[in-house]
């Protein structure tokens, strides 16, 4: 695929239990996500291998056609076809469930899966104050993916982006759940 810009709905998250030091604790890993996503509007769950969030379906339900509108207003003077598209589709399912499903079967170039972008996240030891990178596997619903990018140290930018598309969370609570990274 290549190397792309994408902003989009984390749809899960996980994290493999191998990859993470005896001393450091689900709830560490949890609290550090927080300042990443708002946690809360995921289901978690484990097993032998990893910890896993999967996003509630409830969160997509609601008015997510209407997001993705003000989003691609925001971005372009004039919405194209491609965006009309996945806006009409979008307000055309009912359960988040198929939105899942309709991200998954990327028939739409506005409102894609993207499969496991990779992210570390930072975790401070309580015991010791010395702090463990841990890698994160993101999936995203991607309502916007940009041209090729050659530089992938965009980091505060993309936080930026991120706390922009948050200034509407009383309008849209999804974007809790919005997360812009560099695709690989």
């Amino acid at each position: 695929m290549g190397t792309y810009l994408a902003t989009g709905i984390v749809q899960d998250i996980s994290i493999d239990k191998r990859h993470i030091k005896q001393d450091i604790t689900i709830d560490q890993i949890v609290e550090r996500l927080k300042k990443e996503l708002n946690i809360d509007c995921y289901n978690y769950s484990e097993d032998v291998e990893g910890y896993y969030w999967q996003i509630k379906p409830e969160m997509l339900e609601d008015n997510l056609a209407e997001f993705l509108d003000v989003q691609f207003q925001m971005s372009t003077s004039k919405k194209d076809s491609d965006m009309q598209e996945a806006i009409d589709k979008v307000r055309e399912i009912k359960t988040g469930k198929q939105i899942i499903e309709l991200s998954k079967s990327k028939s739409l170039i506005n409102f894609q899966f993207v499969h496991q972008i990779i992210e570390h996240i930072s975790v401070v030891r309580t015991n010791n104050g010395s702090s463990e990178s841990i890698r994160v596997y993101f999936d995203l619903m991607a309502y916007f993916l940009e041209g090729k990018i050659i530089m992938e140290s965009y980091g505060s930018s993309f936080t930026y982006f991120e706390n922009n598309i948050r200034l509407q969370r009383d309008k849209y609570p999804i974007v809790d759940c919005v997360k812009v990274m560099i695709t690989s």
